[in-house]
């Protein structure tokens, strides 16, 4: 489990691009943050699922 920064490029899916990667990946968000693109985040990665714990502020 690693806990990586990125940014939010789509919602509806959520789409996330990790720092250090050019391509989005799909991503699951907790019920309490809402996303909107261009957001910093906090993701968690386990395996090939990444979860979004909420906006870097």
């Amino acid at each position: 489990m690693n806990l990586l920064p990125g940014v939010v490029v789509g919602t509806a899916p959520l789409q996330v691009r990790l720092d250090g990667s050019t391509t989005a990946v799909p991503a699951r968000r907790l019920a309490s943050y809402s996303p909107a693109a261009g957001d910093r985040v906090a993701a968690v990665v386990f395996g090939s699922e990444v979860l979004v714990l909420g906006r870097v502020i």
